[in-house]
């Protein structure tokens, strides 16, 4: 999980693998996700606080993420 924005990061939220889910020989191999954001990271004296939009990303990133280990 990477969630918060910095200069080197692309904008836009997205959900990768490094390994997809598979069985090899009965053995199952799960999958390796990540999920990013871009949400403001909090500083010393002010929370990183969610807006509704920021939610909805995050739940829609993460069902992604579950239907990598569905496949």
């Amino acid at each position: 999980m990477d969630f918060y924005a910095r200069t080197s990061k692309s904008q836009g939220a997205w959900t990768g693998s490094y390994r997809d889910h598979k069985w090899i020989n009965g053995k199952e191999i799960r999958p390796i996700v990540t999920i990013v954001c871009n949400f403001t990271r909090p500083s010393e004296d002010t929370p990183s606080l969610l807006s509704l939009d920021d939610v909805k990303t995050l739940f829609h990133e993460f069902g992604h993420g579950l239907q990598d280990f569905s496949q």
